[in-house]
């Protein structure tokens, strides 16, 4: 008996299934409130660009260079200047 014979072919469920009429789109009830998620929108942009840009691989190491520079050497910046490639080049 071949499988391929015995298999039916189902419709997939309606909600699977996408929608050929356009969905409007939706209308705030208060301008208050459009605004609002506008602003959070904005704010979670802005937020994600800053912990993009000062939390580089690099940007440690930048860090202990400055502080070794400006003289306020903290405990942990010796672990870092020592085992860091960098190291062997500039101290």
């Amino acid at each position: 008996m071949d499988i391929c014979h015995n298999f039916q072919s189902r419709r997939p469920p309606k909600k699977l299934e996408q929608s050929t009429a356009a969905l409007a789109p939706h209308q705030f009830q208060e301008i208050k409130t459009k605004c609002k998620v506008s602003y959070f929108k904005l704010v979670d942009l802005r937020v994600a660009e800053l912990d993009r840009r000062f939390n580089q691989p690099g940007m440690n190491k930048l860090l202990v260079i400055e502080r070794v520079m400006t003289g306020a050497v903290q405990p942990d910046d010796i672990d870092v200047i020592m085992n860091s490639s960098f190291s062997l080049h500039y101290f």
